[in-house]
């Protein structure tokens, strides 16, 4: 019997459902989730729904530095869309 599995929450990797510490990246795990919309935030980079506390987004596999997460964080809560420039572009 195969047992059932999810995803870390901080790495995006799959681990045991049971776990109370991921074995990929070694973070301890929430022993009761909180509401989804507490935890999660877009990506600033490919905008897909990810927890506010991930340093890399489990989709883009981007690292997220601690300014992206907060800007992301607070347009999420005043509802304003991340427009997310191309770095390296020139300007004018």
């Amino acid at each position: 019997m195969e047992e059932a599995k999810k995803r870390c929450p901080y790495c995006g990797e799959e681990i045991l459902a049971v776990a109370k510490k991921c074995k990929h990246c070694g973070e301890w795990l929430p022993e009761v989730e909180t509401e989804v919309s507490h935890r999660e935030i877009p990506c600033p980079i490919c905008g897909e729904s990810i927890n506010k506390n991930l340093e890399i987004c489990p989709h883009c596999h981007e690292r997220i530095v601690l300014s992206e997460r907060l800007k992301a964080l607070r347009n999420r809560q005043e509802r304003i869309p991340i427009v997310h420039h191309p770095t390296g572009s020139s300007r004018g």
